[in-house]
Protein backbone atom coordinates (compact mmCIF):
# COMPACT_ATOMS: atom_id res chain seq x y z
CA UNK A 1 0.00 0.00 0.00
CA UNK A 2 2.83 2.60 0.60
CA UNK A 3 4.47 2.11 -2.26
CA UNK A 4 1.16 2.55 -4.28
CA UNK A 5 0.51 5.88 -2.40
CA UNK A 6 3.58 7.30 -2.95
CA UNK A 7 3.40 6.66 -6.90
CA UNK A 8 0.01 8.75 -6.93
CA UNK A 9 1.22 11.80 -4.74
CA UNK A 10 4.75 11.46 -7.15
CA UNK A 11 2.24 11.46 -10.26
CA UNK A 12 0.25 14.35 -8.76
CA UNK A 13 3.19 16.16 -8.06
CA UNK A 14 4.24 15.37 -12.01
CA UNK A 15 0.82 16.68 -13.37
CA UNK A 16 0.95 20.16 -10.92
CA UNK A 17 4.46 20.87 -11.99
CA UNK A 18 3.72 20.31 -15.54
CA UNK A 19 0.43 22.13 -15.81
CA UNK A 20 1.93 25.12 -13.61
CA UNK A 21 5.93 25.37 -15.45
CA UNK A 22 5.45 24.12 -18.65
CA UNK A 23 3.33 27.46 -19.66
CA UNK A 24 5.55 29.47 -18.09
CA UNK A 25 8.72 27.99 -19.54
CA UNK A 26 7.22 28.71 -22.70
CA UNK A 27 6.27 32.27 -22.00
CA UNK A 28 9.83 32.89 -20.76
CA UNK A 29 11.22 31.25 -23.93
CA UNK A 30 9.56 34.15 -25.66
CA UNK A 31 11.43 36.81 -24.09
CA UNK A 32 14.90 35.20 -23.05
CA UNK A 33 16.12 31.60 -24.30
CA UNK A 34 18.86 31.87 -21.09
CA UNK A 35 16.62 32.00 -18.50
CA UNK A 36 13.73 29.75 -20.04
CA UNK A 37 17.08 27.34 -20.22
CA UNK A 38 17.41 27.55 -16.01
CA UNK A 39 13.32 27.81 -15.55
CA UNK A 40 13.63 24.51 -17.28
CA UNK A 41 16.50 23.51 -15.79
CA UNK A 42 14.46 24.11 -12.09
CA UNK A 43 11.56 21.72 -13.58
CA UNK A 44 13.53 18.97 -14.76
CA UNK A 45 15.33 18.97 -10.99
CA UNK A 46 12.05 18.81 -9.13
CA UNK A 47 9.92 16.44 -11.23
CA UNK A 48 13.24 13.88 -10.55
CA UNK A 49 13.13 15.11 -6.39
CA UNK A 50 9.52 14.13 -6.09
CA UNK A 51 10.11 11.02 -8.28
CA UNK A 52 12.88 9.94 -6.12
CA UNK A 53 15.41 9.71 -8.74
CA UNK A 54 19.08 10.66 -8.25
CA UNK A 55 20.96 11.43 -11.39
CA UNK A 56 25.02 10.59 -10.97
CA UNK A 57 27.09 12.27 -13.69
CA UNK A 58 30.32 10.65 -14.53
CA UNK A 59 33.50 11.96 -16.33
CA UNK A 60 31.62 15.28 -16.68
CA UNK A 61 35.46 17.17 -16.40
CA UNK A 62 36.27 15.45 -20.00
CA UNK A 63 33.55 17.28 -21.50
CA UNK A 64 34.67 20.33 -23.30
CA UNK A 65 32.33 23.53 -22.97
CA UNK A 66 30.90 24.60 -26.69
CA UNK A 67 31.37 21.08 -28.33
CA UNK A 68 28.82 18.50 -29.42
CA UNK A 69 28.85 15.18 -27.06
CA UNK A 70 26.01 12.69 -27.02
CA UNK A 71 24.74 11.34 -23.67
CA UNK A 72 24.30 8.08 -23.23
CA UNK A 73 21.94 6.67 -20.07
CA UNK A 74 22.24 3.50 -18.58
CA UNK A 75 18.36 2.42 -18.06
CA UNK A 76 17.60 1.10 -14.73
CA UNK A 77 14.07 1.93 -15.06
CA UNK A 78 11.23 2.60 -17.29
CA UNK A 79 11.53 6.10 -16.35
CA UNK A 80 14.77 7.02 -18.04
Amino acid sequence: MGLWLKSFFSWCAWVVLTLTQGPFVGFVALFNKDASFRVSRGWARSLLWVAGIRVEVRGAEKFECGRVAVFVSNHHSYVD
